[in-house]
């Protein structure tokens, strides 16, 4: 993923480092407690990742139309500048970010899940927190009217999602 680098000494640098002091430390996400605190923690291991890069933000990328602004791969002329919605979600993740940290929100806790989820749906993760809702004998009962297959691709499912959703 690509735009939320920090220089040191930079203001967005100091915002990246309070967010990442006031978010749990990543690690194994299994061991948290809770899908929210799952949720925190996977926004520290972006927040964590783009500290550790000490990479330079550029304040102007040059516009090319016949590239991705998210990845720079190559496309043809399309509706959408972005290359798949996948660098779309990237690019919007990387805005909301911004936006919360220039905001001050992205230091309210219930901000930090919902950013956490966001980046988890992104990294390929699904929604846990909305999983969680669902009683186990509603997603069993899911599982069974679609033949234990899923109905976008037919592999064996074990979950549900609703990728509206979200």
């Amino acid at each position: 993923m690509t735009g939320i680098e920090a220089s040191h000494n930079s203001p967005h640098t100091e915002a990246l480092d309070r967010l990442c002091s006031a978010l749990p430390p990543f690690g194994d996400v299994a061991e948290f407690d809770s899908e929210e605190s799952k949720a925190r923690g996977t926004l520290s291991w972006v927040i964590s990742a783009a500290l550790a890069s000490g990479s330079q933000p550029r304040d102007v990328i040059p516009t090319d139309p016949t590239t991705c602004p998210n990845c720079g791969v190559a496309m043809g002329l399309e509706r959408s500048p972005y290359c798949s919605d996948k660098c779309r979600e990237e690019a919007a993740f990387v805005r909301q970010l911004r936006g919360s940290l220039q905001s001050g929100v992205a230091f309210e806790e219930e901000r930090q899940v919902a950013l956490g989820q966001k980046l988890w749906r992104i990294l390929g993760g699904g929604l846990p927190l909305r999983q969680a809702l669902v009683p186990e004998k509603t997603r069993l009962q899911v599982i069974k009217r679609y033949e234990g297959r899923c109905d976008v691709c037919g592999a064996p499912a074990v979950t549900i999602d609703h990728t509206g959703s979200g």
